[in-house]
């Protein structure tokens, strides 16, 4: 029966529209938030949940990379532009733990993509990518120390 209602029936679905009668398809109404005032998040469990793995994740993301990119900067002022053998050595010292910090970091970031709500994803990708150019950054500066050290001791040994 026709309805001259303006809202969809919440049962009685045909699919397609002269198909069967589908008893599984049912509507139900969604409650929206309404802003009044400076209130940002429905007292929707999922996006409290959603909010709080957020949270966690850019705090993991962060104690990982400001020490990175602050220990890239002082690997930099040691190695002396890669001619000083003691300043190598430090420096790949110091970036070592770095990497590990990183690469645990990324795990908090793919387990928590695994269980955050949708509307959450994208952010936790993009985090994701921030912290994988950080480790690109480290790991290629490890690789130039690691080279730098070995022509540093070859042309020591050579000296002697």
């Amino acid at each position: 029966a026709a309805s001259s209602q303006m809202t969809p029936p919440v049962a009685g679905w045909k699919i397609p529209w002269d198909g069967p009668l589908r008893t599984t398809l049912v509507l139900e109404k969604v409650q929206t938030a309404v802003q009044t005032g400076p209130v940002t998040i429905a007292a929707n469990p999922n996006m409290v949940r959603g909010r709080e793995i957020l949270q966690a994740t850019q705090k993991a993301v962060e104690d990982a990379t400001t020490p990175a990119k602050e220990s890239l900067t002082q690997a930099a002022a040691m190695h002396a532009n890669y001619t000083s053998l003691e300043g190598i050595k430090t420096a790949e010292a110091l970036l070592g733990p770095r990497m590990q910090a990183l690469g645990q970091a990324m795990k908090v970031v793919m387990d928590n993509q695994k269980i955050a709500p949708f509307e959450i994803r994208g952010t936790l990708a993009q985090l994701g990518n921030n912290l994988r150019l950080m480790q690109t950054q480290v790991s290629t500066e490890m690789g130039k120390l690691r080279m730098s050290k070995v022509k540093a001791e070859n042309d020591k040994k050579m000296e002697e």
